[in-house]
């Protein structure tokens, strides 16, 4: 007979109800001793906090009958996610959100090239679950029965009872921001702050919406032809470089003019334009720069990881206007195809091939850390062009050197840049010195395409900036991250974008610009037909330059934290035409 402490059938219920709180409370626990240091809640933000993770194990104790199992899996579930959140923010300087769910392949992929730590606090938290087991195996209920059809359905009430209490009641009330994720974990707590998140992983159908309204916008529209007194572009390429920034849009009291001396010297270059690209993401998700780029949608607007939330059928993009004017179109990014799903996005945005790292030749001298190096990448896109049979080439390009994982040693990489003058900033040397790599082949990319006779069109600029952990930032701020201005936290979400083309270019103010507006930036400075919906674009941005996930920038400078904050038709229809190329089959 098994041998434990017995619940009397009379109080089994009572005991039930009991150690489904504690296992919630635990739970909770975990996530705020690993990821907030521990009792930095007020009583009611706790609450708020442990009743999902009731919530979820009432679930499972009805879908199980089961007090053990649903204890045991709440119980790991919640072990694992707060160990889980805890490493993302330390890779990446923001938590894990709802969307991330959706790219669990992509962080799976890359996960190896990080280094993992333990803390005293998830051993603490690890001894807590571990006491967990030790009580559920302790204690054994006298009644073991079938459950009843009436105890079902009460248990199901409550579920329901309290999901559509927290739903109408607390949800509501909590407070969430785009800009300043983790602060609002912090405020909130993990699980109710990863919540308060879940309203922008759905992409809702715009107020006053009609595929008709969208004709008549566009129909409205004077879609831009070439100008026949200049060159149009023959080849077209577009580098979106991982992890490229120059930081010191930040502050540059740590950063000497070496920091990326050729991007620099666009700034004089007669054939080259230089400017500040505002994106929606820091530290990570590339793949959202990369879809508003190529679709000239705002992640403004949509669900984040549009690749996955919003791409799952032919969507127009910058490959079918260019392979409309006789373009052949390739997309080139040297890791993994499956990737964000670019696999499966590039055949939808129409390229007509895409090469990845299973299609080359990797070699040893091919790999600076763990990643193809930008040299290999930018020959990669040299034989492409040099095999290419079209009259006309595009190739989008998204590089892989920069890539995070700055923590581990490398055979054969040492670092060239040196801050012990300022502390112990061993990640932000590893990535200095690749960004002086990068200058040093976008530069050796570039005196290639100057000799070439076709008219060619270059567009580089980096993803997002990286993110180098709270200390660095504040080294660069010269300040603590709470004490900053909503305009200083701006200045994490710049990375600088260049043009160049061996044909000369039209003067364009890139002062500030956000991704949406590059492929009607690129077929202008390409002088190639502009179609209404990039022609709309090139409008809008001569009145909001900025339109990002974290804020909007109208031509006057003043900033707007959300759409709903400009009253503004043009925004209207702007969101509009979006919904429209992402959803409607008209």
């Amino acid at each position: 007979m098994r041998k434990g402490m017995i619940v009397p059938e009379k109080y089994s219920p009572a005991v039930r109800e009991a150690f489904l709180i504690a296992v919630s409370l635990a739970g909770w626990f975990m996530f705020d001793i690993i990821n907030l240091g521990g009792g930095s809640l007020s009583f009611w933000r706790i609450i708020t906090n442990a009743v999902p993770i009731y919530i979820f194990g009432r679930i499972l104790f009805l879908l199980t009958n089961s007090l053990k199992a649903a204890a045991l899996i709440t119980g790991i579930s919640c072990f694992l996610a707060s160990v889980a959140n805890y490493y993302v923010f330390l890779f990446r300087g923001k938590p894990i959100v709802p969307w991330d769910l959706q790219a669990l392949g992509t962080a799976v992929s890359v996960m190896g090239s990080y280094s993992y730590d333990l803390t005293w606090r998830i051993g603490f938290a690890f001894l807590l679950l571990l006491l967990l087991f030790f009580a559920l195996f302790l204690i054994r209920f006298e009644n073991r029965a079938k459950r009843s059809v009436k105890a079902s359905a009460v248990n199901l009430l409550v579920v329901t009872g309290l999901t559509a209490l927290y739903a109408s009641a607390v949800y509501p009330k909590l407070t969430d921001s785009l800009w300043d994720i983790g602060s609002i974990y912090e405020k909130e707590g993990v699980v109710a702050g990863f919540l308060s998140h879940c309203k922008y992983a759905t992409y809702h159908r715009p107020g006053k919406y009609s595929a008709k309204k969208c004709r008549d916008i566009l129909d409205g529209v004077v879609a831009e032809g070439p100008d026949e007194t200049r060159i149009s572009a023959q080849n077209i390429i577009v580098v979106m470089n991982e992890s490229f920034a120059d930081l010191r849009v930040i502050g540059d009291r740590v950063l000497d003019g070496d920091y990326m001396p050729y991007v620099d010297s666009m700034e004089e270059n007669e054939s080259a334009l230089k400017g500040n690209l505002h994106v929606s993401v820091f530290g990570g998700m590339t793949a959202n720069t990369e879809f508003e780029v190529l679709t000239g949608v705002s992640c403004a607007y949509v669900p984040a990881v549009p690749y996955q939330t919003v791409v799952s059928r032919k969507i127009r993009s910058l490959a079918d206007v260019l392979k409309e004017q006789d373009f052949y179109t390739e997309a080139f990014h040297p890791y993994l195809a499956a990737n964000w799903e670019r696999d499966k996005v590039y055949p939808y945005l129409g390229f007509d091939s895409f090469l990845s790292i299973e299609s080359m030749d990797v070699k040893d001298e091919d790999i600076l850390r763990w990643c193809v190096s930008d040299y290999s990448d930018y020959q990669q896109i040299i034989r492409s062009y040099e095999e290419n049979t079209a009259d006309n080439f595009f190739m989008f390009n998204v590089t892989m050197q920069n890539h995070g994982g700055y923590a581990d040693e490398f055979e054969g990489f040492s670092s060239t840049v040196d801050l012990s003058d300022y502390g112990d900033f061993k990640e932000a040397e590893v990535y200095l010195t690749l960004v002086q790599e990068s200058d040093r082949q976008l530069e050796g990319l570039i005196n290639y395409f100057s000799e070439v006779e076709e008219p060619t069109l270059i567009c580089f600029f980096g993803d997002h900036q990286p993110y180098l952990g709270d200390e660095f930032l504040e080294l660069l701020y010269g300040k603590r991250l709470d004490d900053l201005t909503t305009e200083e936290k701006r200045q994490q979400y710049i990375t600088p974008i260049v043009l160049w083309s061996n044909y000369g270019l039209k003067e364009v103010n890139l002062e500030k610009i956000s991704p949406n507006y590059l492929s009607a930036l690129i077929l202008k400075e390409a002088n190639l037909s502009m179609p209404a919906y990039e022609s709309f674009l090139w409008q809008l941005y001569q009145e909001y330059p900025v339109i990002s996930g974290t804020g909007i920038l109208d031509k006057e400078g003043h900033y707007y934290q959300a759409i709903e904050d400009v009253d503004s038709e043009i925004l209207t229809e702007y969101g509009w035409l979006q919904y429209n190329r992402l959803r409607s089959k008209s």
